[in-house]
């Protein structure tokens, strides 16, 4: 895995060739899913390496003994969406080794980290998302409290760009609304989320809007059926 750059902006590359170009094979909201749950472990990874080691990615000033970034390797998980791989910061040099509690907490979260990927779509993540997602089998808390922070300001990041993009960019022949039922809290029944897809003229899919069905975006995604029906010409979305 090329090691230039962190792995969680690779992931973030991704996401932005998937959301601007579409897929031409597969299910759209599988990969985007399958890419969000990617970004979040990322991000939690690289967070936690950053408190061992004492520094961000880019910052200098090692500190002895506390080690220092050797690249990545990969690691697995299997979800329902399916196996997704995803960078694992290596940590060298440290006068004991370094042991991702993180990683090892990942271990029967599937689940929630797909539930997380849904809800930083829908409607971003919060702090209390982070922490709640990320704690061991006895509920302490497996990041700082500096930590989350940090990894909840960049998780917002990838929210406030795919809920601000510029969509009249696609040029849609056919565009499919539907709602889905999808747990954005823990603990909570299914909500109610519209999704948005859309056909180029160009071909492949691309996903158009991915959010809670308050009443107004029900009524703009029956507005949207209706226009779409109709097929006389090429739609440009405007969500």
């Amino acid at each position: 895995m090329p090691t230039r750059i962190p792995a969680s902006e690779r992931t973030s590359q991704k996401l932005d060739e998937l959301l601007t170009q579409g897929v031409t094979d597969g299910d759209a909201r599988a990969e985007l899913l399958k890419l969000a749950v990617r970004k979040i472990v990322e991000e939690a990874l690289e967070a936690e390496v950053a408190e061992a080691v004492g520094r961000a990615y880019y910052e200098n000033g090692a500190v002895p003994g506390a080690g220092y970034r050797n690249g990545y390797r990969r690691g697995r998980l299997r979800t329902a969406e399916g196996p997704i791989e995803y960078g694992v910061p290596q940590v060298a040099d440290r006068t004991e080794p370094f042991v991702s509690r993180v990683r090892a907490g990942l271990a029967g979260r599937t689940a929630e980290l797909e539930r997380l990927a849904v809800e930083m779509f829908a409607r971003g993540l919060s702090t209390r998302d982070i922490e709640a997602a990320f704690r061991d089998a006895a509920g302490d808390p497996l990041l700082s409290r500096t930590a989350v922070s940090r990894i909840t300001e960049r998780l917002w990041q990838e929210y406030e760009a795919f809920a601000g993009r510029d969509l009249s960019e696609f040029a849609v022949a056919y565009l499919f609304v539907d709602g889905v039922a999808e747990r954005l809290h823990a603990g909570l029944p299914r909500e109610a989320v519209v999704c948005a897809w859309g056909i180029p003229t160009t071909g492949g899919r691309c996903c158009c809007t991915w959010r809670p069905a308050r009443r107004r975006t029900r009524l703009a995604a029956r507005r949207s059926s209706r226009t779409s029906s109709a097929g006389a010409s090429p739609i440009r979305c405007s969500w």
